[in-house]
């Protein structure tokens, strides 16, 4: 039978309560915990420390409908570092969005944080003549 940890005297049960009490929890990705305390204050935690690195793979979607610019452009990235992309269409074209298996945006200029191997689409559409 399971027994209250406060019942057994034991000294980490009021503080545990305490915990309760004072702390919401939200898990937001593999790197991060978000903690927002009673006063609706937020602290970020990392879950683990890694020298793992990942790739990052950007392309335009069609090819010929523009371009995609990553800041910084490397074969590797460390786990939260920090991408900016830009997407340019070509003349005839309208930028749509990014997509991907994890990740998505509207914006034209935005940025991602690597926390995977991740493969990223700029999306482009053809803009209708008159």
């Amino acid at each position: 039978m399971r027994q209250n940890a406060a019942k057994r005297n034991d000294p980490n049960a009021s503080r545990f309560a305490l915990w309760q009490r004072k702390l919401i929890l939200l898990y937001t990705n593999p790197t991060r915990w978000f903690v927002m305390t009673e006063n609706f204050d937020w602290d970020i935690y990392p879950v683990c420390e890694s020298d793992e690195t990942y790739t990052l793979e950007v392309y335009a979607d069609p090819e010929e409908a523009g371009t995609v610019t990553v800041t910084p452009l490397k074969e590797e990235y460390h786990m939260d570092e920090h991408v900016d992309l830009v997407a340019t269409p070509a003349e005839g074209w309208r930028f749509a969005g990014w997509h991907s298996r994890y990740w998505s945006d509207s914006g034209r200029e935005t940025s991602v944080d690597i926390y995977r191997d991740m493969v990223i689409e700029a999306r482009f559409v053809e803009i209708e003549g008159d």
